[in-house]
């Protein structure tokens, strides 16, 4: 078993290294889980728009044909 001393000794690193590198490990690590759990979120959200455009854009549509007016003399009479 290697022990921190001998570890040190053998790769010339000091203690603040692996703090360091320990430390930066656990926030890519915390970093890809939040990359990973915003995904699906991210995802929902674009459905979420799509609808709600198309829902916009059909009761335009329906409020449009309701507005409508047939003219009282057309063109050709």
């Amino acid at each position: 078993m290697i022990m921190m001393k001998d570890k040190l000794e053998k790769t010339g690193h000091r203690r603040l290294y692996y703090r360091l590198r320990a430390t930066c490990l656990l926030g890519l690590l915390f970093l890809s889980l939040a990359g990973a759990a915003a995904i699906p979120v991210g995802i929902s959200y674009r459905l979420a728009q799509a609808k709600a455009v198309e829902e916009t854009s059909e009761r335009g549509e329906e409020e449009g044909r309701e507005g409508e007016e047939e003219p009282l003399l057309s063109p050709g009479e």
